[in-house]
C-alpha cells in the first residue's frame, strides 16, 4: 500500500481554510449547506493501491469522503450525485456514487473517528475503513478513463478534519 503521493488537499471552496501545512479543513463558512467542496490538485495514479485517512476534529455529521473526477467536481454545491464520485457519508455510514458494491451501512461517524480510505486502481474498488474496523470494499468496477482525485464535500459549519497520510 502506498500513501498519496502528494498533499491531496489544494483545490478547496473559498468556504474551507486549510491550515497546518494542508492537513486540516475546516468550514468556516456560517451556514449549514453544501457549499464547501476540496479537491486533491493532483490525480490518484492509475495504477496501484493508495490509502489516506482522515480524523474527525469536530462535528463534522454531514461530510463526504471519496474520490470525484476533478471536471465534475463542484467546490460550491452538492457533490454526491451519480455523475461526480464516489463518497461515504458520514451522517449515516451510506454509500453516494456509481459502483456501489454490497454495502452494510456502517452508521453515524463521530467527532475523533478515524476514516481510512483504500483505491485500489488495479482492482477497481474503494474500500473503507472506521476506527480500525474493516468495512470492506464499497465501490467495485467504477471508471478510471477519467482520472480520479481525492475529494470532500463538507456541510456542516465549523466541520473540522485532519488529513492523516
Amino acid at each position: 500500500l502506498l500513501p498519496i503521493p502528494t498533499s491531496p488537499i489544494m483545490g478547496a471552496s473559498q468556504n474551507a481554510t486549510i491550515s497546518n501545512r494542508g492537513t486540516v479543513v475546516t468550514k468556516h463558512a456560517a451556514s449549514n449547506s453544501w457549499t464547501c467542496g476540496v479537491i486533491a490538485d493532483d490525480p490518484i495514479p492509475s495504477v496501484g493501491i493508495y490509502e489516506w485517512s482522515i480524523k474527525l476534529i469536530t462535528a463534522c455529521n454531514n461530510l463526504m469522503i471519496g474520490i470525484s473526477k476533478k471536471a465534475n467536481f463542484r467546490p460550491t454545491s452538492a457533490n454526491y450525485s451519480t455523475n461526480t464520485g464516489h463518497y461515504l457519508y458520514c451522517f449515516n455510514g451510506c454509500l453516494y456514487g456509481l459502483s456501489q458494491n454490497n454495502w452494510q451501512n456502517v452508521g453515524p461517524i463521530n467527532v475523533g473517528s478515524v476514516v481510512k480510505v483504500k483505491c485500489d486502481m488495479d482492482k477497481k474498488e474503494i474500500s473503507f475503513e472506521v476506527d480500525k474496523l474493516d468495512k470492506g470494499v464499497a465501490f467495485k468496477n467504477f471508471d478510471t478513463t477519467t482520472p480520479l482525485h481525492v475529494a470532500f464535500d463538507l456541510y456542516d459549519a465549523g466541520c473540522s478534519f485532519e488529513l492523516i497520510c
